[in-house]
């Protein structure tokens, strides 16, 4: 994010887009879908869109004929408009179009701006229905004329995407032998039969000091119903998940009711042990809502294939490890710079080992303590890809989740220490605090495939 020149989309030598400047490739294919790394709403020139002058003609007559009367909202529109531009080009470098995405999450900054998003995101997929997750994100440390931005799952083979409704608002995406269910929450009961059955008794029977924390037990208890709807009608199952990513509207302390009703789900079936993240943002979209998951799952029809789980649990919560595989790839768990052991914050570079120690030699300016947290982060996730036999090289996306986005330069400086000076499609994500230790202030995830 921020004004660095994302874009516009050249070749490389291998066939793979890229952005212009040193930073990332814009994208990266394994298993027949291409991860989509962070497209925000910059010309080529670095110039950021504040209208639809700047954008492409027809457009402009989105704007002008059929869609807004607002004024305040044009930044907005036209932003949303052109992200979609440089995702069409982005799918082109890979013969696709639009009708190939699997999985679209858009970040937003401000509510207000979801409505006339939402609009533009109808009009330019006309028809096609991904997996679509709307996040609405902080804007600490993030340039405040960015409006939205968004990054993408495309699929490749010749099936195409399959949408999937079970007929009580649940919906997936198939893209070959993944599943993508977009943004679930729970604020609404389930109105059929759940495979999952009701909430244990254990559970239904707690007191909480507040009404939110009963809230949040129920509603996570009956977003996981509706995951497994969604897949049920993929031909699938929540056994099947390797991924899910918790998108928090409350602060972390809200939190432990979702844990108990997790705790409880892996309990009942060590198959739904999965990757994780979950982070504060900012907000949900959805009145009422206090927490929600998307997620992507390992469906393969008529394959016999099964996810694939080599790490322990985790040691600060029973319900997830450090990375599942499905098929030819490997999702990890987000992680911060915690040492599990003795829940130490990572901050300085005597935390560290190796080159670590020797991060500051050679810079000026003051450190915030990101240096060691990122570098730390990134060696848990070289120990998790290690168990699948492979590491960062492999990585085809990344996201990084950091509560100061204008931490972004030194992460991609600690990054190219672990990837080279190119990094892997990346997706910046400000967000209001990491789980569940606040003062990590960084979080990242990423996907890797098997070789």
């Amino acid at each position: 994010m921020g004004k660095q020149e994302t874009a516009g989309v050249t070749t490389s030598a291998d066939g793979r887009a890229r952005l212009i400047g040193p930073y990332s490739k814009i994208a990266d294919t394994a298993a027949d879908l291409v991860f989509i790394g962070g497209i925000t709403p910059h010309l080529p020139s670095g110039a950021l869109v504040r209208s639809f002058d700047q954008v492409a003609a027809d457009g402009k007559s989105v704007w002008h004929n059929q869609m807004l009367i607002d004024v305040p909202e044009e930044p907005a529109a036209a932003q949303a408009y052109h992200i979609f531009d440089e995702l069409g080009a982005v799918l082109g470098s890979y013969g696709l179009d639009i009708r190939s995405l699997a999985r679209l999450r858009l970040f937003v900054a401000e509510r207000e701006n979801v409505a006339v998003i939402n609009r533009v995101v109808r009009e330019r997929l006309d028809g096609h229905r991904p997996a679509i997750s709307v996040v609405l994100v902080s804007s600490s440390g993030l340039d405040e004329q960015v409006e939205v931005y968004l990054d993408a799952v495309a699929y490749t083979g010749a099936s195409g995407v399959e949408y999937v409704d079970d007929g009580n608002g649940n919906t997936a995406a198939r893209a070959g032998d993944y599943v993508f269910v977009p943004n679930t929450t729970g604020a609404e009961p389930l109105e059929i039969r759940s495979r999952l059955g009701q909430l244990p008794e254990h559970l239904a029977g707690l007191e909480f000091s507040t009404p939110k924390g009963a809230e949040v037990l129920h509603q996570s208890w009956t977003l996981f119903q509706r995951m497994d709807a969604a897949l049920e009608a993929a031909g699938g199952g929540i056994e099947d998940v390797l991924k899910v990513n918790g998108w928090l509207a409350d602060s972390m302390r809200n939190y432990g009711p979702a844990v108990l009703v997790r705790n409880a789900l892996s309990e009942q079936n060590e198959k739904r042990l999965v990757a994780s993240t979950g982070l504060s943002i900012g907000g949900l979209t959805e009145p009422g809502a206090h927490v929600g998951y998307e997620s992507v799952a390992y469906s393969p029809r008529g394959h016999g294939g099964v996810k694939e789980v080599r790490l322990p649990q985790a040691d600060i919560a029973r319900f997830y490890v450090g990375a599942v595989q499905g098929g030819d790839l490997v999702f990890t768990s987000g992680e911060v710079p915690i040492d599990g052991a003795d829940r130490r914050l990572i901050d300085h570079n005597t935390g560290l080992s190796d080159e670590g120690l020797r991060l500051s030699f050679g810079h000026v300016e003051k450190d915030t303590g990101m240096r060691a947290r990122a570098w730390y982060v990134y060696q848990l996730h070289t120990e998790y890809l290690k168990a699948y036999e492979l590491d960062l090289t492999d990585v085809i996306h990344q996201t990084v989740y950091l509560k100061d986005a204008s931490e972004m330069a030194t992460v991609e400086r600690v990054g190219t220490m672990f990837f080279g000076s190119i990094l892997p499609p990346t997706t910046f994500v400000p967000i209001i605090d990491t789980s569940p230790f606040r003062e990590a202030a960084i979080e990242i995830e990423v996907v890797a495939r098997q070789r």
